[in-house]
């Protein structure tokens, strides 16, 4: 190529998608800053940059076969456990989220479950499946555990009984 002119969309994609993760992301933003600015300056005349997707996912991830997930329901033998294997593969709720939702979040009625995500609200609409564990859960819970005040949803016999948050660090 002799001039920035002759480059199109398909060069650059091609370039982009030779890389993965945290460089990706960082060669499709200076791409696009770069093309932004050459347009700009009437170098080039098209925005060949324009719909580059700077994330790693260019379509929805794959969903799991539904044979493969009722073997996964099927290994969990107890209602917190086929939840989770819920929340986990059908969701795609991760580990720490799973572990942080609280009760007051859950809404059998509407079928909805409110996730938080720092300061942000989630709201996740349950399928039939993930309803039907969640009220399961919930039976087994409130049979188990009336006492407890623990306002986690995935309580155990070991965190009913501990606080919610972690005590601070003592000052020095």
């Amino acid at each position: 190529m002799t001039s920035l002119r002759e480059i199109a969309k398909s060069h650059v994609e091609d370039v982009v998608d030779g890389v993965s993760g945290y460089a990706r992301r960082g060669l499709a933003t200076a791409l696009r800053s770069l093309f932004r600015a050459l347009k700009r300056e009437r170098v080039i005349f098209r925005g060949t940059t324009r719909d580059l997707p700077v994330g790693d996912i260019k379509s929805t991830p794959k969903t799991i076969p539904s044979d493969l997930l009722m073997g996964l329901l099927d290994q969990a033998t107890t209602p917190l456990g086929r939840l989770v294997v819920a929340f986990a593969a059908v969701h795609a709720l991760p580990g720490e989220e799973i572990q942080n939702l609280h009760t007051t979040g859950l809404d059998l009625s509407r079928g909805a479950l409110e996730v938080r995500r720092g300061l942000l609200r989630h709201t996740l609409c349950m399928e039939e499946l993930t309803h039907q564990l969640a009220d399961d859960w919930t039976t087994c819970r409130h049979r188990r555990r009336q006492a407890s005040s623990n306002p986690r949803l995935s309580v155990s016999q070991k965190s009913a009984v501990t606080p919610t948050t972690r005590p601070s660090a003592p000052a020095p």
